[in-house]
Formats: structure tokens, sequence, C-alpha cells
């Protein structure tokens, strides 16, 4: 039994470095061929933008992450979600689009509170569905308010529509007659396959639990996360274009990355790439932005936002003693 065991934990070890490796090879690989695109002029913007991913936007994720647990009767230390959002961002590396964090997020916490999977795993979508509704409202105030500039003309009818939809979506989800739909048609039903029926069990505990949480007090009170959130990311998208020497009002990035987010995190491409770069480059070639410079903006943007926090959760997944999950 003892020898099963350690030869388990040999294997998950294995596993871990050869995801590691990879990870890491990708991250060097795009890094080595697109960092002749990036032409840093002012480095100050760099040093502010880096602060983001360090300090502020944890800050604003794990006590979101923090407010929907409690919902579930779950109170988590923030220093522990703030563990499992960086080895969820590292591991999602290699993931398609740049929601594959979500996945490896939800396998984490519900590994932790296995007595509360669906329930756990559910605040994870409750934080996707929240921060969608808060990108569509932000699109939409930015365009209205700046309607009566030509270029801005020429995309309002796309923005408001893009905004609309993912406003729409995710609130029609968590509609109660849309799960008491599902329930009558999927979740009652007596499903003879053990592993269908288990999926099917899941799935209803996770929508549930989903429903009961998305309640208007929620709403109010984590929209203000959310939309901080979201305006912090954004905003980490003004300084690199002001560190490349390109100035854009911030109110083009309002109108321009809720779309860009929302693209990217269609599973084409592993962690979205090739997918951001082409939506940076069209949005804000709209606005007399050159493609290589777009592109070098996204390069560096992601690698700010994405691969420092993921270079931190690599470094706890190698230290990390804690016991192998359960796939």
């Amino acid at each position: 039994m003892n020898k099963l065991s350690l030869s388990k934990k040999d294997l998950f070890n294995v596993f871990r470095w050869i995801v590691g490796f990879v990870a890491i090879g990708i991250i060097i690989f795009y890094l080595i061929n697109n960092c002749n695109k990036v032409n840093v002029k002012n480095y100050k913007y760099i040093y502010l933008s880096i602060i983001l991913p360090l300090f502020v936007i944890p800050l604003i994720v794990n006590n979101r992450w923090k407010y929907f647990l409690s919902l579930q009767n779950v109170q988590e230390n923030i220093f522990n979600l703030a563990k499992i959002n960086f080895i969820s961002i590292y591991y999602g590396i290699i993931m398609p689009s740049t929601q594959g964090v979500d996945a490896i997020r939800i396998l984490l916490i519900e590994k932790k509170y296995p007595d509360k999977r669906g329930m756990v795993g559910s605040t994870v979508l409750l934080e996707r569905i929240m921060g969608s509704i808060s990108l569509g409202i932000i699109a939409s105030i930015a365009v209205l308010s700046s309607s009566h500039i030509s270029e801005i003309r020429n995309i309002r009818t796309i923005v408001l529509i893009f905004a609309l939809i993912i406003i729409i979506i995710p609130i029609i989800f968590v509609l109660p007659v849309v799960y008491d739909v599902l329930n009558k048609l999927i979740y009652k039903h007596k499903i003879k396959n053990n592993y269908m029926r288990k999926i099917i069990l899941y799935v209803n505990k996770f929508h549930n639990s989903l429903i009961l949480s998305a309640k208007p007090e929620v709403f109010f009170k984590s929209f203000i996360l959310s939309t901080i959130f979201q305006l912090t990311t954004i905003l980490n998208v003004y300084l690199v274009f002001r560190a490349m020497g390109i100035y854009l009002p911030y109110y083009i990035h309002l109108m321009i990355m809720p779309i860009v987010y929302i693209v990217s995190m269609v599973p084409i491409t592993i962690s979205g790439f090739g997918v951001r770069e082409g939506m940076f480059a069209y949005m804000y070639g709209l606005f007399g932005v050159s493609a290589p410079q777009a592109v070098a903006v996204s390069i560096l943007n992601y690698s700010i936002l994405t691969l420092i926090p993921a270079f931190i959760g690599f470094l706890i997944v190698i230290f990390s003693k804690a016991k192998k999950p359960r796939f």
C-alpha cells in the first residue's frame, strides 16, 4: 500500500514538473519571438503597471472570491485564495482561451471542499458572470458618452450590440425560470449511465448554487468589486500604451477592451495567443494605431498581467509541500 501511494506521489510530481517545463517553454518561446516588437519608451509607466498584478488586482480578486464563497458558508483565508489564483494562472497558460484558469480554480477549490462540490465551483462562474455584466455596462457608458467623436460613431453600433450580448446572456443563465425549465427537461430525469448521472447531478448542484447566489443584494455588493477589477485591468492597457509612447484617452480603452476580453475567451488557441493580438490590431487600428504597435502592446500587457502572476504560481508549485490534488 505504501509503495503504491509513493508511486502515485512520484507520478504526480513528474506530471507537475512536465507541466511546469511546458508552461515555461511557452512563455520563453512567446517572449523570444516577440521581444523585438516591444519598444518601451517610458519605463515609469511599466513600473506603475507591474504594481497592479502584484498587489492591486490580487487584493480585489481575492476579496471578491472570499465574498462569493461566504455565500456558500465557506470562510476562506484571503492568502489561501491568492495562492490558488496564482497557481491557477500558472497552469492556465497551457489551457485553451484566456479563461482556462477558471477550470483550474474550480478544480483546486473543490478539491479543498469535496463535500461542497458544485457549490464552491459555482463561485468561479459567478465571478465570470459579474465580470461580463460589468464589462458590458462599462463599454455601453463609454461609447454613449463619447458618441460625438467620429471614430466612435463608426463602431458605436458594434460596441452596443456586443455589450448587450455579454450583459443579457449571463442574466438569462441565472434566471430561476431557466433553472426550472432545465430541471424539468434534464435534471429530474433518471439517467441509467452512472457517469452521466454523476455529471448531471454535479451540473444541477452547480446551477442551483449559482441561482441561489445571484440575488439582487449579491449583485450590487459584488458589482462594485467587479467594476473596479475591470477598470484596473483596462488601466493596465492604458499604462502600457503610454509606456510605448502612444497616448489614447482612457475612454477609448473602456470601449475596446471589453470586446477584446470576451473574444479572447473563445477556446481557439492556447491562452488566447493570436486571437488577442488580432483583436488588439483590428480594434486599435480603428483609432490610428499601427498593427505592429497594437500587437506589441498586447504582448507587453499579457506579460505583465499574466506572466508575472504565473511566475509566482510557478514558484508556489515548485516549492509547495501541499498534498497532491486528485484529478
